[in-house]
């Protein structure tokens, strides 16, 4: 199981544990546990940009000395929830 289904299976038994609980602050706390594991789980990982940075050095001609400016906005577009980039123009690929 990768890390990303780990942190989803543990948000929802926390959210599970949250159900069975009357304090109203530490139901609050549980949730907001919860919640930050769901969005660590969204966050693209190191792969997933490497992939990605891969990619659009590709489609760019694979132009030497550029490795961190396409790992940059392979990231940037990964953590856009729309896929987009706005530094990302015709000029710059």
């Amino acid at each position: 199981m990768d890390q990303r289904a780990t942190l989803r299976i543990k948000a929802e038994k926390y959210r599970g544990y949250a159900r069975r609980i009357n304090d109203p602050d530490t139901v609050e706390r549980i949730l907001h546990l919860a919640w930050e594991l769901e969005w660590k789980a969204m966050q693209p990982d190191d792969e997933d940009i490497r992939t990605r940075a891969y990619d659009l050095w590709k489609q760019a001609g694979e132009p030497e000395d550029r490795d961190e400016e396409f790992w940059l906005l392979a990231e940037q577009e990964l953590r856009n929830e729309d896929g987009s980039s706005p530094l990302r123009t015709p000029d710059n690929l």
